[in-house]
């Protein structure tokens, strides 16, 4: 483990502190920061001037990384414990019911940053985008036309991540439907499409690149 710097420390500190405050519901302030932190107002002053882009830095730091550890983990271990894209599905579905019913004001917190800061590397939006495209190679192939896999990396883009759970939750609470029976049409839609093009694709003539492959591989 990297041993951190005094001011590695204190600047953690005072992102930790910005997070709690702001998935608390109380007013983010320089004396509130303060208070839950060992800083004073001139310490404070001296890491953020300005204290919104303390919160727009709290999402990167590692108290973020502590509060979207339980999805990550969850749908690695979905991806390699299964190896049909079905069954894969069913449990990041699983994980993502758990983790929505625990974390809502994190997912609603997250996402109103990604709205005014997108050029993080390591966002959780940018990870879960990541993590679609990655799914999506994975299912149809190395050497599958970029078409598909972006036609299907945008189908899962509505199902996995943040922003999916957010509006999944939302339409599902106002159709007064459980999120996970949303969350299963959604992957049963995808599957039929999947399965249609499947279909397709063998019915054409043969072409340089192989047909669209059903077994998914390790993403790790």
């Amino acid at each position: 483990m990297v041993k951190l710097s005094r001011r590695q420390r204190t600047d953690e500190a005072i992102l930790r502190a910005t997070l709690d405050i702001i998935l608390s519901g109380k007013k983010l302030t320089k004396t509130l920061i303060c208070s839950e932190t060992p800083c004073s107002p001139a310490t404070l002053f001296r890491f953020y001037p300005d204290i919104e882009v303390a919160r727009a830095n709290c999402f990167r730091g590692a108290a973020a990384k502590e509060y979207s550890q339980p999805f990550y983990k969850g749908v690695e271990l979905a991806l390699d414990r299964h190896s049909t894209l079905i069954n894969r599905l069913t449990a990041i579905i699983d994980v993502q019911n758990a983790y929505v019913h625990t974390h809502l004001t994190y997912i609603k917190e997250v996402m109103r940053a990604s709205l005014t800061d997108d050029s993080a590397p390591d966002t959780p939006a940018k990870l879960n985008k990541d993590l679609c495209h990655r799914l999506a190679q994975d299912t149809l192939g190395l050497n599958a036309a970029l078409e598909d896999i972006n036609m299907l990396e945008a189908q899962l883009q509505q199902l996995i991540g943040f922003n999916a759970m957010l509006s999944g939750y939302q339409v599902a609470s106002s159709s007064s439907v459980p999120y996970i029976d949303h969350c299963k049409l959604m992957a049963k839609a995808i599957l039929s499409q999947l399965k249609t093009s499947t279909q397709r694709h063998r019915l054409m003539p043969l072409r340089d690149k192989p047909s669209v492959s059903s077994r998914l591989q390790s993403v790790r």
